[in-house]
């Protein structure tokens, strides 16, 4: 399947919420209601057979949302690691799962820590 940017940042998200063992409401809430980016640029345009699709065909995985979100411009993938930080820091306590898979994505996607941080103040 051809997934799309929608489908990786969501997936990603996903995995991000789940590291620690559960995606939380808490986490949910901040990143739906903290990230415009989020909730215009991935949920009102995620296409759900898609995504699923795209999982069920082991199309969509970790590595294959890098690259495709490494063929958008800078400040989209700083936009995509700010909102992924609500995530993060959605409980007030990064554990070392957490920091660890956010740590490994702002490498994959060539985006320093500072910057998803400061975006993600800006988007608050």
């Amino acid at each position: 399947m051809n997934f799309r940017k929608q489908e990786a940042v969501f997936y990603l998200g996903h995995l991000v919420g789940s590291v620690d063992g559960s995606f939380s409401d808490k986490e949910v809430e901040d990143l739906v209601c903290g990230s415009s980016y989020y909730r215009n640029e991935v949920l009102e345009s995620l296409d759900k057979d898609l995504l699923l699709g795209s999982i069920k065909d082991g199309s969509l995985t970790k590595s294959s949302a890098c690259d495709l979100l490494n063929d958008l411009d800078k400040s989209e993938r700083i936009d995509i690691m700010g909102s992924l930080f609500f995530i993060v820091a959605a409980d007030g306590n990064i554990n070392d799962k957490e920091k660890g898979l956010f740590a490994e994505l702002l490498v994959r996607l060539d985006v320093d820590a500072d910057e998803a941080i400061e975006k993600w103040k800006e988007m608050r």
